[in-house]
């Protein structure tokens, strides 16, 4: 059954002052931490780009969020804070993540894989079938023994039709670890073959920390 909640995942790019002081995002994070409808909050720096830093927030529902940035003066008190450590929002979407992906979020390693629809493949039944392949690949590292190195995560469509189409949210011991244990599964390779047929793949590591 799929969790309770909607899942955000923004990126945001750190300014000097954060690179020199990575408590300046703390006031922030607290902050996010008492708006209603907020539960879990995950945070860290992109592994292989020290400028982007990714913020995950587990929402009680779409709406909860939304009410939250429909309010001037609440979400304005939100820029003012992220200004401290931030030099802006990169992108900002939602995913609904068909499991719980706690463990991956929460693994020394996390790995955000995200697949965008080529602009020539906009469609429900293209939409329908990168989610299905996505899943699929999900359920094929859940299903690897603890040996490999995976944390279980989850992989759910993206709720808006104009940004991405699908993520995957899997943990891992280390890069080194995924990477040689992925080698060997023929069946991601075919699946992701078809699907890179019509969508773009997107593949993030980044070190999770949490808030809330």
């Amino acid at each position: 059954m799929a969790p309770p909640y909607v899942t955000e995942i923004a990126l945001l790019e750190v300014n000097d002052a954060y690179k020199s002081n990575p408590d300046l995002a703390k006031e922030m994070l607290d902050y996010l931490a008492s708006i209603d409808g907020s539960q879990k909050i995950y945070y860290g720096l992109d592994l292989d780009n020290p400028d982007h830093w990714w913020l995950i927030i587990e929402w009680t529902t779409l709406e909860a969020h939304h009410k939250f940035m429909n309010d001037k003066a609440a979400y304005g008190l939100l820029a003012q804070k992220s200004g401290k450590f931030a030099k802006g929002l990169v992108r900002m979407f939602h995913v609904n993540l068909v499991d719980d992906a706690s463990r991956a979020f929460s693994a020394p390693v996390t790995e955000i894989d995200i697949w965008t629809l080529k602009s020539d493949h906009h469609t429900d039944e293209k939409r329908k079938r990168a989610t299905e392949i996505v899943k699929g690949v999900s359920t094929t590292y859940n299903g690897l023994t603890q040996a490999s190195g995976v944390y279980p995560g989850s992989a759910g469509p993206v709720v808006e039709e104009d940004q991405h189409v699908a993520v995957l949210v899997a943990g891992w011991t280390s890069k080194e670890q995924r990477n040689d244990s992925l080698s060997r599964i023929s069946e991601k390779r075919v699946l992701e073959g078809e699907l890179s047929e019509f969508a773009k793949e997107e593949t993030i590591f980044v070190k999770l920390s949490q808030s809330k």
